[in-house]
């Protein structure tokens, strides 16, 4: 796990992330991630 911190630390490993949903809009990102309509990380921001 530490490794894979370095990595990320120095720009070699970048997360996809798929879509980024407001707070509010959680139980859609939720339904998104279950239904697989997602490739990657699903972000909610505050």
């Amino acid at each position: 796990m530490a490794t894979l911190f370095e990595l990320f630390e120095r720009g070699q490993v970048k997360p996809l992330v798929s879509r980024s949903w407001p707070l509010e809009h959680a139980g859609a990102a939720l339904a998104a991630l279950t239904s697989r309509e997602t490739i990657g990380k699903v972000v909610l921001r505050p």
